[in-house]
Formats: C-alpha cells, sequence, structure tokens
C-alpha cells in the first residue's frame, strides 16, 4: 500500500522519503543514490547505466554485485510494496511509487498540458505542474547525474511558465501573466531579451512603471556583473521611454501579435459591426479549433475556414524555421474541401472571368519554438479590395489559429 508514502525532491536538499510516518532514506549513501537516480528516470536505466552514472565504474563482476546488493537493500527498505521493476534489461521504480513524488506528479502534468487541446484544461495542468516546484531538485546533491538532471527539469519548469504567460496572455488575464513571467526570467535569466521588454511594457501598461524600470535596472546589473555585456539599444529605448511617458503600447507576450487587453478595450463599433457578419464562422472556426489534436490539423481547419469566408482562390500556410520554408497548408477552391462550406461563392469564381491580379492578405504567427507560421490568402481582383468584416475576419482566424501554437505540430 502507497496510501502512507510521500516523496519530496523538488526543493529538498538531499530529498525526503516518508511512509507510516516514519523518515526512509535518512542518509546519503548507495541505496539514497539509486533510488533518487531511479527516480527520475520513469523510461528506466540499464545496468551499465546505473554502474557508470551513479559510480562512475566499469561494468564489471564486483560492480555488478554491488548493483545486486544495493538493489536487494533498496527493496527491504519499502516491506510489502513493488519498489523495483526489470523489463527488457532496464531497472525502473514501480509507478506508483513515482506517483507518488513531487516530481512524479510535476512531469504527469506537463504530459497532460501537452497532450491537452482546449485551452482551460491545458492551463489547469500547467498551473499543478507549476505549484509542485517548489525548488530545483535535490539542490544539495552534486554528482554529474544531479546537476544534469537538475537544469533539465529546471528547464521543463521555465517552459511551463512561459506557456502559462502566453495562456493568461490570450485571455488577457495581465496580472497573473507577469508573475509567471517575472518567475521565469528570475529563474533563467538568459532568456530572450524581447521577453525582459515583454514584461517591462505590461508592467507599464497595468500602471506599473516604476516596477517596469526596476526590472531593468536589476537586468542591466544582471548583463554588466554576470556577463560583461549591457542591453540591446531597444530595450534601453524602452525603459527611456516608460520614465518619460509612463504607458508603453504592449504587445502579447512571447509574440508579435497584438495586446489582447488593448485589442478588447480598443474594440471600435465600426469593428463590433464589421465582425458581426464573420461572428458565425468565426465561432465555428473557434469549435473546430479546440478540437484539433496538432497544429497540422490546426491549421488545415483555418485554411478552408478562411478559403469560404474571403472568397478566396487559393489559402497556403508555410512554416518558416530559421532558413527554411515548409509549406504545410496549400489548397485552391473549388477543389479543396472548404469548397463546401459557401458552395455559391466558388460558383461565382469560375463564372467571372479572372483578370489574373490578386489581393494578397498575409498574417505571421510566431510559434513557441521560435519559428513562424505564414498564413496567405489569395484571391482574384474581381472582387475588389478587402472590406472591413473580411479583414477583422482574417486578423481573428489567424489570432485564433495563433492560440493552438503549443499543439504538437503534428497527431
Amino acid at each position: 500500500m502507497t496510501a502512507t508514502l510521500s516523496i519530496s525532491t523538488l526543493g529538498t536538499g538531499h530529498g525526503y522519503v516518508q511512509r507510516h510516518g516514519a523518515r526512509l532514506l535518512t542518509s546519503d549513501g548507495q541505496v539514497h543514490d539509486l533510488f533518487y537516480y531511479l527516480l527520475c528516470a520513469p523510461e528506466g536505466r540499464t545496468r551499465q547505466q546505473i554502474i557508470q552514472d551513479v559510480w562512475g565504474a566499469d561494468e564489471d563482476a564486483a560492480a555488478l554485485n554491488r548493483l545486486r546488493v544495493t538493489l536487494h537493500r533498496l527493496k527491504s527498505l519499502f516491506k510489502g510494496l513493488t519498489v523495483i521493476q526489470e523489463h527488457d534489461g532496464r531497472y525502473h521504480l514501480h509507478p506508483d511509487i513515482v506517483s507518488k513524488s513531487d516530481l512524479g506528479t510535476f512531469l504527469t502534468s506537463v504530459h497532460r498540458a501537452r497532450i491537452t487541446a482546449q485551452p482551460a484544461l491545458k492551463k489547469a495542468a500547467l498551473q499543478h505542474a507549476a505549484a509542485q516546484y517548489r525548488g530545483d531538485f535535490l539542490p544539495d546533491m552534486h554528482h554529474s547525474w544531479t546537476d544534469h538532471t537538475r537544469e533539465h527539469f529546471r528547464q521543463q519548469y521555465v517552459q511551463v511558465l512561459l506557456e502559462l504567460t502566453a495562456l493568461h496572455c490570450d485571455s488577457a488575464e495581465c496580472t497573473p501573466a507577469i508573475t509567471q513571467l517575472k518567475e521565469a526570467l528570475r529563474v533563467d535569466p538568459f532568456l530572450d531579451e524581447q521577453l525582459h521588454r515583454d514584461l517591462m511594457c505590461c508592467m507599464a501598461a497595468t500602471g506599473d512603471s516604476y516596477g517596469a524600470v526596476a526590472h531593468y535596472r536589476q537586468f542591466k546589473r544582471f548583463l554588466q556583473h554576470d556577463l560583461g555585456d549591457s542591453p540591446m539599444r531597444e530595450t534601453e529605448e524602452l525603459a527611456e521611454g516608460i520614465k518619460q511617458r509612463g504607458h508603453i503600447c504592449p504587445r502579447h507576450m512571447g509574440s508579435n501579435l497584438p495586446c489582447p487587453k488593448l485589442a478588447l478595450q480598443s474594440t471600435s463599433i465600426q469593428s463590433a459591426s464589421a465582425v458581426s457578419s464573420a461572428l458565425p464562422l468565426l465561432l465555428q472556426l473557434s469549435e473546430h479549433l479546440l478540437a484539433a489534436t496538432s497544429l497540422k490539423d490546426a491549421v488545415a481547419i483555418t485554411g478552408e475556414r478562411c478559403l469560404a469566408f474571403l472568397h478566396a482562390s487559393s489559402c497556403q500556410v508555410s512554416h518558416l524555421n530559421q532558413m527554411e520554408v515548409t509549406v504545410v497548408y496549400n489548397a485552391r477552391a473549388p477543389q479543396n474541401s472548404g469548397a463546401e462550406l459557401i458552395g455559391e461563392h466558388w460558383s461565382q469564381v469560375e463564372s467571372e472571368k479572372d483578370t489574373g491580379e490578386e489581393v494578397v492578405g498575409a498574417e505571421a504567427i510566431p510559434l513557441s519554438d521560435g519559428s513562424v507560421l505564414l498564413l496567405e490568402v489569395r484571391r482574384s481582383a474581381t472582387y475588389g479590395a478587402w472590406n472591413e468584416a473580411e479583414r477583422e475576419f482574417f486578423t481573428r482566424a489567424a489570432h485564433l489559429l495563433s492560440r493552438c501554437r503549443l499543439l504538437p505540430h503534428s497527431a
């Protein structure tokens, strides 16, 4: 029975294991090290990996005997429980043991967030993961394997915070977005300098100009003392602008999209009227995107709706990653599946003479890995320039697609 078992590793110096109110693994040693080594490797480790990583030895007869004795002593500590499993030459801690640890809960919550398409469920899983991370993994243990593992989990935590920041920002929840981004930059101040500027902008926009300037000064000291460097000119100019004007128009945290809160506040009556005609299809698009299990699915869903509403002759989505450009979606009317949505548009396109000229709309959507999706729509000049409703639809469709940027690239 594991009901009374509790294992703490995050922010706990050498780890803490308690069962039936009594502490186990009370001192460092071979059994202690092996237990935590296997705990942070749910996929298991081979005998050779254990002997080399934990003891820095070769896999000889003496080392194998040492491993057998240590495994026996570890099993004896957890009487009545299955602690160690071996499959295909790999040793694992039993999943029930791992589930009683804060690290196991953290990793499970991160995994749940990765496979969840719905923003609300994703946010809840990420918040649960962040709540488990009360500090670095076994901060007082200093071995080569603990140092590497500690940094790995720290970066996972930072990514959780950045994803939470983006989700809060999507919902115009400025205060928690600022809180999460502050924590991410505290844990890893070497993150992209643009994130420091995003934080300064949002703090100023929410009335905390003093805090924004204070963060800039702290960041500047960090660069000077730790790296012998100085902030980029854009960061210096931003800080000066905040000091002089006290308010800088922010953008979406971690992307080039407009600030969702300001967009909501500044929506004019004209825009509201324009989007009303596109609202049914935007709602339909939003519902379908909630069911998307991959970024590839989300791109195809968005492309079909753009073709339908914008009287488009073609829609293309490209993935820009450094110097590589990959077309991930390319459809033309009327052959594509989107033609079924409002077929009268396609018959009209076919019946009218094509002048050969095209009106082009394009939106860039930054992804969480630093690459960019480029959404492009073309149509015959027969329809003339885009009207307000069409521009509003295209912008909002791109924004809805951007909210799927944390999905896996393919199912």
